[in-house]
């Protein structure tokens, strides 16, 4: 459901673009189409059971080359475990109940801005010619901060609509 919120400026990192029906413009999704995968990713091993990158992508729809970026990007994080080998594959090596929106978005590195002005390192012209507080800055900073407090509250196992069994055995 998440995937439907419209970024609203152009962002710090890549997103992914849509036809907005009837708009006649596009616009930037603040859920991008990597954490969008992702959450798909992680919706199929959370069964608990082994995977292989193609069943994986045949289930999701995602073509194989997003899957093998954004597994090893997981991998990385401790989320799942990537076995070699003709009896390997991908499963869950994290709790999906412990991880939410905001971490899954930092570790894909899609943590988006409503505004350039929020931009870690952005110079602001407009500050500077003024030498002023902008209540404008100020107001999108407090509006950002509850986005983020928001996908904070969010785990990754109630988006993706599973309460994982408890029987199922987590590699943490």
């Amino acid at each position: 459901y998440l995937t439907n919120f419209i970024q609203f400026d152009r962002m710090c990192t890549y997103s992914a673009k849509f036809k907005q029906i009837g708009a006649g413009e596009e616009n930037k999704l603040i859920i991008t189409r990597e954490v969008d995968y992702a959450l798909r990713i992680l919706r199929t091993l959370s069964s608990g059971k082994m995977h292989t990158t193609s069943e994986i992508c045949d289930t999701e729809v995602i073509s194989l080359q997003f899957a093998y970026k954004i597994t090893k990007k997981l991998e990385s994080a401790g989320i799942v475990e990537i076995l070699r080998g003709s009896s390997g594959g991908c499963r869950l090596a994290a709790d999906l109940s412990k991880l939410s929106l905001y971490d899954l978005m930092n570790i894909m590195k899609a943590r988006e801005s409503l505004n350039a002005c929020l931009c870690p390192g952005y110079a602001c012209n407009w500050r500077s010619a003024h030498n002023s507080i902008c209540n404008i800055h100020n107001n999108l900073e407090a509006i950002q901060e509850k986005i983020y407090e928001e996908y904070k509250k969010h785990s990754i196992a109630s988006i993706i609509g599973t309460n994982i069994d408890k029987k199922v055995q987590i590699l943490i």
